[in-house]
Order: C-alpha cells, then sequence, then structure tokens
C-alpha cells in the first residue's frame, strides 16, 4: 500500500500523525468564541476566534504547488470549529455561496440520509471537504432528510471567501480541494457497489477493507482500523440492520478475520484477494458456498481504483 497519496488526495495508511491539540471554537458566523455541544453553544468568555496554520495541518494540498512558492502561502491561518462527540446541526454561515466548505482537520463524522423510514450513511474524516448547508438531493420530489452526528470530537477548519481569494493565485490548491470532493464521491460509489456484494459478511469485509485503505496500520496482529464503530453504525453504512451485522460480526470473528478491539476493528493481515477461502455468508441474502465472499469482496476491491 502506498505511503501517502501522490496527487493531494485522501492518505491511505495514514503517513500523518492526528494533531494533538485541543482548540476551542468560533462559530461560522459569530466573531465571539464559543463551543458547539450536540448542536448547542457555549460562550467562551474574553478569547479571541482561533485559527490554525491549515497547511501544517494539511500540507498535501500544497504538494502541487511549487517549491518555492510555498513559504509565500504556507503559514496561512483559519479560523476553526470544533463539535463534541453527538448530534450536529451545523450553523448556515453568512455569505455561504462564497464558502468553499469545512475541511476536517481530525475526527469522525457520520453523515446520513432517510428515506421512507430507511437510513444510509457515509463516513467521513480527515481531508474530507463538506458543505453541511447545501439542501440534500432531491430538493422537491422526495423528502430525504440529511443528518450529522459526530462520532468523534472533530475539527473543522473554515475555508471562507477570505481563504478562496487568499489562495487564488494558486490553482493547485483548489485542484487538490476538488480532488477531496471526488474521493468523496468514489468512495460514495464503492459503498453502492459493495452493497451489491452477496451475503452481509462480504459486504462488510469490502468496508473493512476500504477503511483500511484509509485508516489501516499494518500490526503483528493484523490490520488494526482505529474506528470504534459500532454494529449499529456499520448497519448504517452497508444498509442492513444491526442484528444482522451483529451474527455476520460473530461469524468473521470466529473465522479469525474481523475482531472488535478496545481500539478499534483487527482484521487478517492477508487481503481479501490473497485468502484462498472466506467465511461463509449469513444467509441474509442467498447462502453463497465457502469462497464466494472472498471472491466478490477480491474483485469489488480489484476495481475500486476505476470507480
Amino acid at each position: 500500500m502506498p505511503a501517502c497519496a501522490p496527487d493531494g488526495g485522501l492518505s491511505p495508511w495514514r503517513c500523518r500523525a492526528r494533531a494533538s491539540s485541543i482548540l476551542l471554537v468560533a462559530l461560522l458566523h459569530e466573531p465571539s468564541s464559543v463551543r458547539q455541544t450536540n448542536g448547542t453553544t457555549r460562550h467562551a468568555h474574553a478569547v479571541s476566534p482561533p485559527s490554525v496554520a491549515v497547511f501544517e495541518e494539511a500540507p498535501e494540498l500544497l504538494r502541487a504547488v511549487r517549491p518555492e512558492e510555498r513559504a509565500k502561502i504556507s503559514r496561512l491561518r483559519v479560523q476553526v470549529t470544533i463539535v463534541d462527540r453527538g448530534p450536529w446541526q451545523p450553523p448556515v454561515p453568512r455569505k455561504a455561496h462564497t464558502h468553499l466548505g469545512l475541511l476536517i482537520l481530525d475526527g469522525l463524522v457520520l453523515r446520513r440520509v432517510t428515506l421512507g423510514g430507511r437510513k444510509g450513511a457515509e463516513l467521513l474524516g480527515e481531508g474530507d471537504l463538506l458543505q453541511p448547508w447545501v439542501g440534500q438531493m432531491p430538493y422537491d420530489t422526495l423528502e430525504a432528510d440529511p443528518g450529522w452526528e459526530m462520532l468523534e470530537p472533530t475539527r473543522l477548519a473554515i475555508l471562507d471567501r477570505r481563504f478562496a481569494a487568499r489562495v487564488s493565485p494558486w490553482p493547485e490548491i483548489t485542484a487538490a480541494l476538488i480532488t477531496r470532493v471526488m474521493d468523496r464521491a468514489r468512495m460514495l460509489a464503492f459503498q453502492h457497489v459493495a452493497s451489491h456484494i452477496p451475503g452481509l459478511e462480504g459486504r462488510l469485509l469490502a468496508l473493512m477493507w476500504a477503511f483500511a485503505d484509509r485508516w489501516g496500520r499494518v500490526t503483528r496482529e493484523g490490520v488494526m482500523i482505529p474506528l470504534r464503530l459500532t454494529h449499529a453504525t456499520l448497519a448504517e453504512l452497508v444498509g442492513a440492520s444491526r442484528p444482522s451485522v451483529s451474527t455476520a460480526v460473530a461469524r468473521l470473528a470466529r473465522e479469525g478475520v474481523l475482531n472488535r478491539t478496545a481500539a478499534g476493528w483487527l482484521l487478517d493481515r492477508s487481503a481479501p484477494h490473497d485468502r484462498g477461502t472466506s467465511p461463509r455468508t449469513n444467509g441474509e441474502a442467498n447462502g453463497s458456498a465457502n469462497g464466494q465472499v472472498a471472491d466478490a469482496s477480491a474483485q469489488l476491491l480489484a476495481g475500486a481504483a476505476r470507480v
């Protein structure tokens, strides 16, 4: 697996440790310093709006900028907001149409859509670009309700009009941000294709290997994915019920393929296309024979780069 993505996109097998600093919060539309807690706001007195050097936090955004030009922009600071764990109701900034968006610096975000009582979700993390104030499509024909939940305290860099104007002489930066958006779209396409794998265990393995490419690290025991995802969250991500996911996870654990740990999830070190056999399906789809899940997962993962 590569150490870092070469094109400014999300980096497989994280090449940089998460920032450990915790900052206060500045609302998108308020100059005073505040902190958001589960969609609510608490004021902090006599504190200036916090900021970070965004390109020190996300240096890959400057990768395509000529080295002699980087010094002119590398210390650019932007305001940040931190949202605590729990449901999030994102505020709408003034002049929202001029904002590039919110860049996740660290943390973990679940974006879900509810349609006709059914829920689907995507998992977002460091490097993803959001515009949470934009309405959910389709706008008029169906009632598709979006929702946001912070699975971990999350820091968001505010890439507003001032940021866009400041980086305008370097289109490479804007291109790198667009790459982030395309990465997100490709991951959604991946999840859509993965949802068609016969058997829930195969769908879970495909999703977990996709997460391993982005967040995983190799250990002696296997590939550690440091995401504390519950069975209910996994169910939303793969389009299944929570009890079915619990049953599938238990079978994968018995096979030694996927195990839950205190730090997250542990995958068997052999990639799906390296295993000659696979866990049995749990019968939710069609009772495929042993080996078909691995074949389906391998084909999906091999074709993921083409999505």
